[in-house]
């Protein structure tokens, strides 16, 4: 009996100082400690990250954060939500409702989704299965889900329905529907903006990542300084995209010394393979011209990363970061010229001679759009504030719905219980909002 007691006294002494070595090896995982957020720049837990008052955001660190706490989206980006916060506000006395969100005014480029405890599900999907509707609703839906599953704290996530259009026009008609969108104009009042697809990714137009696209820009950047520049305007683009402004830009700029504006036919490959610039390329010219096309262009969000001066007319679309677009005063961040382009020769007159402020106006452009308010930490912020602010003025969704179906175990018809939409997971593999389960 005593020798079996030694035993026993042996092996658990064993077994303890076993245990303590797995401990101290880190074998065994904390259940408490957070998860490294898996697009962050330094893949650091978000433990690691100072949550303090103190806490400032530094680009370097910060940019590829998607996980950054209500605080901190509050302390680096506090222009960003204007959008936002003007749509709550137009619906704050009459809050959305469910029959809001039906969909049949619209005949494709539609989803209609819903998160629920913290999991994106989706309900509907019209006319979103092929070409290039089929990618942006992919691309949005992608964005969506990151920005839920990068916080560390799902309960900030409100359970929430709503609808999205990836139509360059959400509502050509114009008839007041309520959605969000990836443009609108400045009297469309109903729709709620959205960061666009090519924060994700744009392939059609032969756009890799945001995030690749992004460290392309750096990598051109550090070739060479500001005034190593290209002294050129330069523009590519298809002219019936919307050919009244951008043929006055063709003939504005005919034969100019400043002037790289050439015309591109997506259809011709040998137009492609000799004219056609990346964004990396067009960041080594001075001057960078924007204009849009069907409505908005998603070009600009990218050339905004160069460390360049980007020449507009007035813009008649707005994006969800257009407000803090500034074209005169100390934070001057674009070089704004007539619809027509008949000031363009006087602006590249002066801007040319007088390097210090076209420096200064591509300085800004760089602070403001590349190194705060256009970094994936932001946009990542962008969404989980639209959640907030859509569920302020919206309806709780329902999860389940009845319906009467045949159950194989009882032999006969019953009203059941069927959840409204598929995870997100499933849906981006079948493609489909229904199927049986063989």
């Amino acid at each position: 009996m005593r020798n079996r007691f030694k035993l026993l006294l042996v092996v658990s002494i064993a077994c303890c100082a076993l245990l303590g070595i797995i401990k101290l090896g880190g074998w065994i995982p904390n259940r408490n400690q957070s998860l490294p957020v898996p697009w962050s720049i330094h893949a650091e837990s978000l433990d690691e990250v100072d949550r303090g008052p103190d806490w400032s955001f530094e680009y370097k660190r910060d940019w590829r954060n998607y996980g950054l706490s209500i605080e901190q989206c509050d302390a680096a980006f506090p222009r960003l939500f204007k959008e936002i916060h003007r749509a709550a506000a137009f619906r704050q006395h009459s809050h959305i409702t469910q029959e809001e969100l039906d969909g049949s005014w619209r005949g494709d480029a539609f989803v209609r989704a819903m998160v629920y405890d913290g999991q994106l599900y989706i309900i509907e999907a019209k006319g979103v299965d092929e070409g290039y509707y089929r990618s942006r609703s992919l691309a949005l839906m992608h964005s969506i889900h990151r920005a839920i599953v990068a916080t560390s704290h799902l309960h900030v996530i409100p359970n929430i329905e709503f609808t999205f259009v990836v139509d360059d026009m959400a509502d050509p008609g114009h008839t007041d529907n309520t959605t969000w969108a990836l443009s609108r104009r400045p009297d469309w009042q109903n729709l709620w903006l959205m960061p666009d697809f090519g924060f994700w990714s744009w392939p059609e137009v032969k756009v890799g990542s945001y995030v690749e696209v992004q460290q392309k820009i750096l990598d051109r950047e550090e070739e060479g300084p500001f005034e190593d520049k290209i002294w050129q305007l330069v523009w590519r683009g298809s002219v019936s995209a919307n050919p009244k402004l951008r043929g006055d830009l063709l003939d504005a700029t005919k034969d100019k010394e400043w002037s790289d504006v050439q015309p591109l036919n997506w259809r011709n490959e040998e137009d492609l393979a000799n004219n056609l610039l990346s964004i990396a390329d067009h960041c080594r010219y001075m001057f960078i011209a924007h204009t849009e096309g069907r409505s908005y262009s998603g070009r600009l969000k990218y050339i905004q990363g160069c460390h360049s001066v980007i020449v507009a007319p007035k813009l008649t679309w707005i994006q969800h970061h257009h407000h803090l677009l500034i074209s005169a005063g100390p934070q001057q961040n674009f070089l704004e010229v007539k619809s027509d382009f008949s000031d363009l020769e006087s602006q590249m007159q002066y801007h040319l001679s007088h390097l210090d402020v076209t420096k200064r106006i591509a300085d800004n452009s760089v602070k403001t759009f590349r190194e705060r308010y256009l970094t994936p930490a932001a946009e990542a912020c962008y969404w989980r504030e639209l959640f907030r602010k859509w569920a302020d003025v919206s309806f709780e969704p329902e999860f389940y719905r009845e319906v009467e179906a045949f159950d194989k175990i009882a032999g006969e018809m019953l009203k059941q219980r069927q959840w409204r939409g598929v995870p997100f997971e499933s849906y981006i593999i079948t493609g489909a909002v229904e199927w049986e389960i063989s």
